[in-house]
Formats: C-alpha cells, structure tokens, sequence
C-alpha cells in the first residue's frame, strides 16, 4: 500500500493521480501537489517520482505562476538530472539569475536552451561581482557562439576571454558590425596574432580600428616591431596606411624600436611617390641608426634629398636576413686593376636578430665578388644561398666630403685623363 491509513490522505492521493494523468486539465493545483509530497505514509519512490513530475509541471507552466517559492526549494541533489536543467531553466525564465548562478556552477551549463544562456549572460555581465568569474566567460563564449551579439556580453568577453586568433577575429567582426566603441577586443586580438606570428592582412584592418579608441604605446610598438621585422627580414609586404600611421606616431613624439626604424627607411626608398614629410622623417631616423652603427647599402640612395652620414658613402655595405639562430659566412675577393686580393671568409656579423652584415671599404673601380653560405640544423654542412658582385663606379663612389672620398676624386679624374 501507498500508505498505511487515512481517508483524507486517500483523497489527496486520488485527486492527485488525475492531475498525474491529466495535467493541462488540471492547472494551477501546486498547493494540492505540495500537500501530497507532505504525506508522511509515502514511500520515497513515489515521493520522488512526485517531484520530478511537479518539476515538469512548473516547466510546462501548468503552475499559472502560483507559488513561485515552492519550485525553489527543492534539492536539486535529490533530482535528476533532467529536472535539474528543468529548474535551472525555470528560474531563468522568471529572471532569478543570481539564484540559478550556484546551481550553474555546480551542475554546468551545457544543456541549458541557447535562448536562455544567452538571457542569463545578458544579466549576468551587468554586475561586477562577476567580472573575471571563469565560469561566466565560458558561457559567454558559448552563447556567443550560438549568435549571442549582445554588446555587454562582447565588451566582456574583449575584456576577460582569451583565445586563438579565428575565434577572437569572429568577435572582433561582430563588434564591428554592432559599431561598438570598444577596442579591448582589437587590443587583445593584435596580441594573439603577433603571439600566433600570423601574416594574415587581417592584421593591419585591426590595427588601424584599434586606433581609433584609447591605445596602450605598448601595443603600438610592439606591432610596429612585428611588422617591420616581416616586411625587412621576411619581406612580407606592409600598406603604405600602416607606415603613414607609424610616420605619425614618430612625428608625435613615439620612440620605436630599431627594426621598426630599419623597415620605414627600406619602405620610403622602395615608394614611387615620396613625401617631404616622409623624407624629413627618413632623415631622422638615419641618423639615430648611423649613431648606432646600423646601416646598409641602400642608405646610399637617400643622398639625392640629403646628405648622409660620411662613414656610409665609405663603405660598401653586404647584408643578409634570414632566421637569427642561424649562423652565416662570407666568402670574397676585391678585385682592382692590379689583380685579386685573394678570397677571405669570415662569419657575417649580426646587427639585428635575423640581420647579417659585413662592411668592406672600396674605391673607383674596385669590384667584390663575394657568395654567403648558411648553416642551420637542416644544412648543418652549410648552403650557398647567394652569389653576387658589386662594382664602384663613379655613382655610387663620389663623395669629395670624406675622406675616402676625396681619394676617390682623384682616382676617378685619373681615370678620365684630368
């Protein structure tokens, strides 16, 4: 028997098996659902058979909205784990988010209707309590995958979600599309993809919408840095927009970084169209590089706006990029019109991680013939990656400022009978 006596328990039970049966016929009866779980005579299968039906009652919404607070004390412990997502889902519905937050955290998430972890994460971001709370950000990276746009729930995940760059893109473009005035997203995407070592284009669309909202001098540098290293040791290709914004930043006072310096210089002289502006600023920062002893060859072409350094028309400059952990020699000889000086190899000095150079001091009608072997853990015995020679002519050996330029003058006008 379902109970050992009592008539009015009887009755309840009878009453409720109808409900049990029919419960769109018989809404409204949680205060007679409730009385009947209290019947001390039940057994605990049936008693928990019971609740697990009121659950759903409540979920179908045959409650009308009566007793609210009855559904709330419920164990969820004691319950399946359908009726458990049953509940967690009803008193979202009735907005009672800060009440279903601890069942969420204990039981997940992952069943729960995408409509309504969205409606839970709208709510939830909202209070700061919950900033940083790893939970919700999970969720909030889930519902954003479902189609969630809401702009609290992108703001907070630009803010505190970290992950690969494709996922970081889509919700950097979906706050573009809501025209959101946030670039925490941008900030944290140009750091994954400079992490990642992307050389997608997508990068530099980002870079200039992160611009447009408050910017870290950090970040600005350091992808500048990750850009000029690309462009003038991987030859990468870079926008002319990107080197304007640079050009800007330096005029405004921004110290870069030497490679960043490097990569404006080897931009300008390869443009078809130069600016003053720009020629001021090469100016500029060709000096702050000769200072250092960092130069190269194509310095030399800059000389039909300005004068530069005399220690560069003096030499002749050899370079050489590829991956800085590898090591790399020069093989050469002068040639002059008294014969060979006979061939020297010398390991090429590194001025830059990725950058090898080698200075050789020449005069009128001297030529280098010279080729540069690498070694890397795939040609451990070492590859010749490059055969070249160089002749001074009376173009690029003319400078009567310096000192070897004046011996050059007289070199060249003995060669011209003068």
């Amino acid at each position: 028997p379902i109970t050992k006596k009592g008539s009015s328990n009887l009755t309840k039970l009878v009453e409720t098996e109808k409900i049990l049966e029919h419960p769109n016929m018989y809404k409204g009866k949680v205060q007679e659902l409730k009385e009947t779980v209290e019947i001390p005579e039940l057994s605990k299968q049936y008693r928990d058979s019971l609740k697990e039906f009121i659950v759903d009652y409540y979920y179908k919404g045959y409650d009308l909205g009566e007793m609210d607070i009855y559904i709330m004390q419920f164990n969820l412990a004691e319950l399946s784990k359908v009726s458990r997502k049953k509940i967690m889902e009803i008193l979202i519905e009735r907005n009672l988010m800060e009440m279903v937050y601890p069942h969420i955290a204990k039981y997940g998430y992952e069943s729960i209707k995408v409509s309504l972890l969205e409606k839970l994460c709208v709510e939830l971001v909202k209070e700061p309590e919950f900033d940083k709370n790893e939970i919700l950000i999970e969720m909030c990276a889930e519902s954003f995958r479902n189609g969630c746009r809401d702009e609290n729930v992108l703001k907070f995940l630009g803010k505190y979600y970290d992950s690969g760059s494709l996922e970081l893109y889509q919700m950097f473009l979906a706050v573009q599309s809501r025209n959101i005035n946030d670039n925490t997203l941008a900030e944290k995407l140009l750091v994954q993809l400079i992490f990642e070592g992307s050389v997608d284009k997508s990068i530099y669309e980002i870079y200039e919408e992160y611009i447009k909202g408050p910017t870290s001098s950090v970040i600005r540098k350091a992808f500048y840095t990750y850009v000029s290293y690309n462009y003038f040791v991987k030859n990468i290709p870079c926008p002319d927009s990107t080197w304007d914004i640079m050009q800007q930043d330096i005029k405004d006072g921004t110290e870069v970084t030497v490679i960043s310096k490097i990569g404006y210089l080897s931009h300008v002289i390869e443009s078809e169209h130069v600016t003053q502006e720009q020629i001021e600023t090469s100016k500029k920062l060709m000096s702050q590089l000769a200072k250092k002893n960092i130069v190269f060859e194509f310095y030399k072409k800059f000389n039909k706006w300005y004068k530069i350094p005399f220690n560069l028309l003096d030499k002749t400059i050899i370079d050489f990029r590829t991956n800085p952990k590898h090591r790399v020699d020069i093989t050469y000889e002068i040639k002059n019109q008294e014969g060979k000086t006979g061939k020297v190899t010398e390991e090429m000095g590194s001025i830059y991680p990725g950058i090898f150079s080698k200075e050789v001091i020449m005069f009128y009608g001297e030529e280098i013939d010279y080729s540069i072997k690498e070694y890397s853990n795939e040609y451990p015995e070492g590859k010749v990656v490059d055969n070249y020679s160089v002749r001074i002519s009376e173009k690029n050996a003319y400078n009567d400022e310096s000192r070897f330029g004046i011996i050059n003058s007289m070199m060249i006008c003995k060669a011209l009978g003068e």
